[in-house]
């Protein structure tokens, strides 16, 4: 976990085109960091109900987020699991850009993405996670 009660597995990365596709799970009561995509992002709601502004997601819905949009989903009472897409498409592989309380800016790639892809827990526990980030 890289957000406390929040889960993600990478399920396929194509580094041509910069697409991550991966399975995120919040526990009730996560609020992830507030972020942007340098690409186009959607998840979809396989099960429960997560937020972000003044919207609410539920089982079957999609949420469809363009470039630099600037938002920090959460979760309430329920959980929430999502089936999410990355599109930078060829030459961008900067996907997301992350802020954190300090003011510092993160930025994932795809080779961070990648590097998780079909990892074992323990595998991604050898894993220096800082080092691909930038």
């Amino acid at each position: 976990p890289l957000i406390p009660n929040s889960f993600f597995k990478v399920v396929k990365v194509d580094e041509a085109t910069n697409t991550v596709m991966l399975r995120y799970r919040m526990s009730p009561g996560v609020v992830t960091p507030r972020h942007g995509h340098h690409c186009v992002a959607t998840a979809y709601t396989l099960q429960g109900a997560w937020y972000y502004d003044d919207l609410e997601f539920c089982q079957g819905d999609l949420a469809f987020e363009s470039t630099r949009e600037v938002h920090q989903p959460f979760t309430r009472d329920e959980p929430a699991e999502l089936l999410t897409t990355f599109m930078g498409g060829r030459g961008n592989d900067a996907l997301i850009e992350e802020y954190d309380e300090q003011g510092h800016t993160y930025v994932l790639r795809t080779r961070f993405f990648k590097a998780l892809e079909g990892t074992s827990e323990q595998q991604r526990k050898a894993l220096d996670l800082r080092a691909l980030i930038g």
